[in-house]
């Protein structure tokens, strides 16, 4: 967390390593405690092999469910005609 709060051109993040260490473990708890504040967005796609075959059969449709994951605390206000 501290990490987020450094100035920091970069937008992405990579972690590599040998399975069996809690990489998804530590992304997935990552995720969920900031998807729980009101300051970031996250989009997380932790199965890039499981969204490929998703998107065979219903594509989109998990990109679409973790984009909603994403946004899902933002305020919608209506929207007039002059907008």
């Amino acid at each position: 967390m501290k990490a987020l709060n450094e100035e920091n051109s970069s937008r992405g993040l990579h972690i590599y390593g040998p399975s069996g260490l809690g990489k998804s473990y530590s992304l997935y708890y990552l995720v969920s405690e900031l998807r729980l504040q009101h300051d970031y967005r996250v989009t997380c796609i932790n199965n890039c092999e499981g969204w490929w075959s998703s998107h065979q059969i219903e594509p989109y449709q998990y990109l679409l469910n973790e984009l909603l994951c994403t946004f899902n605390k933002d305020e919608l206000t209506p929207l007039t005609i002059t907008d």
